[in-house]
């Protein structure tokens, strides 16, 4: 809150200038819905990130499931080794095709990118899976969260670490700033 109210007194957040901010003044009631929305996203949030530890663990350590567990981490070690090996061949062949976003040998880059994209036809599966799970995991962590939108810019982002929970709509803009290099 102290962060909004000095971008509100500075003039970050444009409320005197913004043709919307008569949408603020209007229902001032409804503040009243702040405190219960905090106490029960708080505690929502912590349930169903406790549920999910917790059902993980009984899957794991249950002896009825455990063999069905032990199946699924042995698929997710292979996904996470052939993965490896993935990056470890694209951080080697990145220093001979590319400069920054700009292609030095064009045939060659894109032979190494049709051959990647065939290898994530296999792979996105495991990439589709990850995001449900990333994303699900920010919507637990933020739920009771009031002071931005669930998936604003920044949500799930840690700059301090350098991490970004979901990268997919970076990896677009990649894309894009690529083909347009050679435009």
């Amino acid at each position: 809150m102290t962060t909004i109210v000095l971008k509100l007194r500075c003039g970050v957040i444009p409320y005197m200038r913004d043709p919307n901010g008569r949408l603020l003044r209007n229902n001032p009631d409804q503040v009243t819905y702040l405190w219960g929305s905090m106490f029960w996203g708080t505690l929502l949030a912590s349930l169903l990130l406790g549920g999910l530890v917790g059902g993980i663990l009984f899957l794991v350590l249950y002896q009825n499931t455990s063999y069905i567990a032990q199946r699924i981490l042995a698929i997710i070690i292979g996904l996470v080794i052939v993965y490896g090996g993935l990056i470890m061949f694209s951080l080697a062949i990145r220093r001979f095709t590319s400069q920054a976003l700009y292609r030095k040998r064009p045939r060659f880059a894109n032979i190494v990118l049709v051959g990647r994209e065939c290898a994530f036809i296999g792979l996105s599966v495991w990439f589709t899976i990850s995001r449900i799970a990333k994303l699900l995991l920010t919507m637990i962590m933020f739920v009771g969260r009031l002071d931005i939108p669930l998936l604003a810019p920044g949500v799930g982002s840690f700059d301090e670490w350098g991490f970004q929970i979901d990268s997919h709509p970076r990896m677009f803009l990649v894309d894009i700033l690529q083909h347009e290099a050679h435009r």
